[in-house]
């Protein structure tokens, strides 16, 4: 049997009228399904909102393995604040390393990045993939 793996990213909306419209979620999630079916999918990858759960909603179509956490910081903070208390210690080394390396931070408003961000992104999550366990076996 021919296994086929297919990514699916599936976008979270914010936006009340979808995230609390149940109706919204059993059509969207059908829909997923039946795409995972139509491109005879054993296994995707769906990326959920971390401070939504709506993770949750997925349970009547398939299971969810939690492959790791989401890390979220409090922006309300002053820098020196988010700096001390929000970032751990070995996280603020590795951006002082990357400081003193020349690494910068470029604000993309004209999205000039996104074809090698889109690069990088696809092949992290390619390498994340690979490294996962297979279930079952």
């Amino acid at each position: 049997m021919r296994r086929h793996f297919l990514i699916l990213r599936l976008l979270m909306v914010m936006v009340d009228r979808y995230v609390n419209n149940e109706s919204f979620w059993v059509a969207a999630l059908r829909s997923l399904s039946q795409e995972f079916s139509n491109h005879g999918c054993v296994a995707g990858f769906v990326r959920f909102h971390p401070l939504l759960d709506n993770y949750r909603k997925f349970d009547s179509i398939g299971k969810v393995i939690f492959d790791r956490k989401t890390i979220a910081m409090d922006l309300s903070l002053d820098e020196n604040d988010i700096w001390m208390n929000e970032i751990h210690t070995k996280n603020r080394n590795v951006i002082k390393k990357g400081d003193r390396n020349g690494l910068k931070f470029v604000v993309d408003d004209a999205f000039a990045y996104l074809p090698q961000f889109a690069r990088l992104y696809n092949s992290t999550m390619a390498s994340i993939i690979l490294m996962m366990p297979i279930i079952g076996r």
